[in-house]
């Protein structure tokens, strides 16, 4: 009989808490991630599986808060992360139409010769892929062969990479372009303008991106040295270091219709989501009933512009319809006639029908003052 032993052929599982059922399923479903096993009640369980990845998802615990993003992690060592970086953007690309790089879920932005990069699922877990032959010890503070600005932007990168504080990256920088800028040289001056520009394009901070663009510009940098500096970013679009030859130049528009096609006020919107409100308050008998009860308070009414020569051609308020259409009998002044009838204005269809025309009714000149004798 052969005594039973220990073997490395062990295969260890991570469980971690779920906050959201179906929020974990959308997200990791996007990735790439099979349901191998699902169960709601009496407890939460989750079984995903993707390639030789394998998470299993349990009932949190009452305290947890996603927001803070320390429910769980899990390390998954790899030869080389750029793949694994490169397939998940992509499929995050097809689900959602863009890679999620801001808020929770989200995956860290990946620089070319990086090492690692963080997936943020919906519930606050972090999955962490490492490089295997990534550095065993990190130089906080950065590395102790540099000197100057280039000591800054290498420690700047271990606390983007490593700690995924883009905050405090951002603060380093600008630190230390303020206290080495006027001395560094100008190659590392557009490596850390570029990564600032980087770094607040991330944190939605638009100040100071401006003047750090018009610098970077300004540099006087050869076409190689301005390729070794986005070489260095995740995000390089975001310098837009090749300026346009020339701006470019707006379209003529036409000029817009007198019957323009009617613009669709929020007034009916928010109506109907008001009286939604108050109905399913009512139905579920939170108050007595329904206070609006507005007949028609709901629809959209289309709004006409009306040309000038239509404008013009309408009677005064208080003028008789006749004497403004020359429908009725001709207005006498002294010997002379006017005439019996003018040029109609041209009107447009309007674009819902006009109400009926009120009855006629006989209308006729006043009659002209004598004339004096001489």
């Amino acid at each position: 009989m052969t005594e039973a032993m220990v073997r490395a052929n062990e295969t260890t599982v991570p469980v971690l808490p779920c906050a959201s059922v179906e929020e974990t399923l959308e997200f990791y479903q996007a990735l790439g991630f099979g349901v191998a096993y699902k169960q709601t009640r009496p407890y939460i369980y989750l079984a995903l599986e993707w390639s030789g990845v394998a998470l299993h998802f349990g009932t949190p615990p009452k305290n947890i808060d996603p927001s803070r993003e320390d429910a769980g992690a899990c390390l998954v060592m790899v030869d080389e992360v750029a793949p694994y970086h490169a397939e998940f953007t992509r499929a995050l690309r097809a689900a959602y139409g863009k890679v999620l790089a801001k808020g929770r879920p989200r995956i860290t932005r990946f620089r070319p010769g990086a090492s690692r990069f963080t997936v943020v699922d919906p519930s606050g877990n972090s999955l962490i892929f490492i490089q295997r032959d990534e550095p065993a010890e990190l130089e906080y503070g950065g590395s102790k062969s540099l000197t100057g600005l280039a000591k800054v932007l290498d420690n700047a990168r271990v606390f983007s990479e490593f700690k995924n504080d883009d905050r405090t990256a951002l603060r380093a920088l600008t630190t230390g372009l303020r206290k080495y800028g006027s001395t560094a040289p100008p190659l590392d001056v557009a490596r850390t303008l570029a990564t600032l520009i980087e770094l607040a394009t991330a944190l939605d901070d638009p100040e100071g991106v401006d003047d750090w663009r018009r610098r970077l510009t300004a540099l006087p940098l050869t076409a190689t040295e301005r390729h070794q500096v986005t070489k260095t970013l995740r995000t390089p679009d975001t310098l837009h270091l090749s300026p346009t030859a020339t701006p470019p130049q707006p379209q003529d528009r036409p000029a817009p219709s007198p019957w323009r096609r009617p613009v669709r006020r929020p007034v009916a919107k928010s109506y109907r989501f008001l009286k939604a409100i108050l109905e399913t308050a009512a139905d579920e008998e939170l108050i007595r009933r329904n206070p609006r009860r507005n007949k028609g308070g709901g629809s959209e009414r289309r709004s006409r512009t009306v040309s000038s020569s239509s404008a013009s051609a309408r009677p005064r308020s208080g003028a008789p319809p006749s004497a403004a259409s020359g429908a009725g009998p001709a207005r006498r002044s002294g010997s002379r006639r006017a005439s019996a009838s003018t040029t109609s204005a041209t009107r447009a269809t309007p674009c819902r029908p006009s109400p009926a025309p009120p009855s006629r009714t006989r209308w006729s000149a006043p009659a002209s003052p004598r004339r004096r004798r001489r």
